[in-house]
């Protein structure tokens, strides 16, 4: 904020110097008008590219997340290229695929790439990595969200990120495939005591996200979709922050996917 302020500044000083170099019509004033504002434009991008993902990197709120207790830094960088799109369960195929391929955003979706991915109660949660035709920036990715989330069939879209090598990917992905990572719209709670769901039940009505299903011991499962107050990342970190659980993490979605040229 203090950085934003004083940014304010500057280009309150340029003005006046302006004003005054074009009162004495002086060439000299004028290029050093023009040296002082790539200065300033210098530091605006750095400012910003450190401080607001909007201009640089799709980071947001993103930063970091909690992991048994640890605060992890997200350190992805987020792909210009895909887009994940969750679909409400009752969704057929077909309907999927017309809608995606009807928005005009991306390369022609079919029927290979729904991704049925099944829950503790053997239901499927569908899917779908969608290539841009066109490569987007962080704010026009965000608008597209917007659009495709404005669609009754749609349950969330997350941007995706560049994927790192985990235990159960290979180490490297094969030629032509790129490792993508996304967020799953489910997260993982661990409850002070399983006897007493109280706090868990009232989280969740305020956030608007669902309990899906018990895991093991204290750990429960939840679900966030676009009428939650954040997606499954935002909720696993409001969660925590409550003070009122042991651990909430979120469930990220790592694959390697055939770039689409």
């Amino acid at each position: 904020m203090l950085l934003a302020e004083n940014f304010k500044f500057i280009l309150v000083v340029m003005k006046r110097l302006v004003e005054k170099v074009v009162e004495k019509n002086s060439f000299a004033g004028v290029r050093k008008v023009a040296v002082v504002a790539l200065w300033v434009a210098l530091a605006w991008s750095f400012y910003s590219c450190g401080k607001s993902s909007e201009y640089c990197d799709c980071k947001d709120d993103m930063y970091f997340y909690y992991y048994f207790d640890e605060k992890i830094r997200f350190d992805h960088h987020f792909l210009n290229n895909w887009l994940f799109v969750g679909f409400y369960q009752h969704t057929t195929d077909v309907e999927m695929i017309n809608f995606l391929n009807k928005t005009g955003f991306f390369k022609t979706i079919n029927a290979s790439d729904i991704i049925y991915n099944p829950n503790e109660n053997g239901e499927y949660y569908r899917f779908m990595f969608a290539y841009n035709k066109i490569p987007k920036n962080c704010n026009q990715l965000k608008e597209i969200i917007r659009i495709l989330e404005n669609a009754p069939i749609v349950s969330h879209v997350s941007l995706t990120f560049e994927g790192k090598t985990y235990i159960d990917t290979p180490s490297e992905p094969q030629k032509g495939y790129q490792r993508v990572m996304a967020f799953h719209a489910t997260f993982n709670v661990r409850v002070k005591d399983a006897s007493d769901l109280s706090d868990l039940h009232t989280v969740a009505q305020e956030t608007n996200t669902t309990i899906l299903w018990q895991l093991q011991n204290n750990w429960f499962t939840l679900g966030a979709d676009k009428t939650s107050k954040g997606n499954a990342f935002q909720m696993a970190n409001f969660f925590y922050e409550t003070g009122r659980f042991v651990d909430a993490h979120p469930n990220f979605f790592v694959t390697d996917l055939k770039i689409n040229n």
